[in-house]
């Protein structure tokens, strides 16, 4: 089992509905994406086990809902922090916080279709 199989099993135990949709993700994933995210996953493993990457992860997914049902709500008008001081007070200066979201974000660049295809994109921009 790879590490990206590790990973995507232990985040679809934990969230039914990513389990869904991550067994879509794996079946689209290329062998370039699965072999950069078990890089990424191994690079964090010095200081993260996977269990710790999925949780990252789910709270990335938990946190973008949460603040995207937040601007629905609010008639598409703003978000939660509207202020640079706001964000840097609630969010950017929490470190714990600020790890594990970056952690989450990192591993959703190979597990959301939209955040692939943006890579996908640097990828042969990187080639020409």
């Amino acid at each position: 089992m790879t590490k990206t199989d590790e990973l995507i099993a232990y985040i679809s135990e934990r969230h039914p509905m990513q389990s869904k949709y991550l067994a879509k993700v794996r079946n689209e994933m290329t062998d370039q994406d699965i072999e950069e995210l078990g890089n990424v996953l191994d690079y964090f493993a010095e200081d993260h086990t996977i269990a710790e990457m999925g949780d990252a992860y789910l709270l990335f997914v938990e946190d973008t809902l949460a603040e995207t049902k937040y601007f629905v709500e609010n008639g598409s008008s703003r978000y939660r922090y509207s202020t640079l001081e706001d964000v840097i007070d609630q969010v950017y200066s929490n470190k714990a916080y600020m790890e594990k979201y970056m952690l989450g974000l990192q591993v959703s660049g190979y597990l959301w279709e939209n955040h692939r295809k943006i890579l996908g994109y640097f990828r042969n921009v990187l080639k020409s």
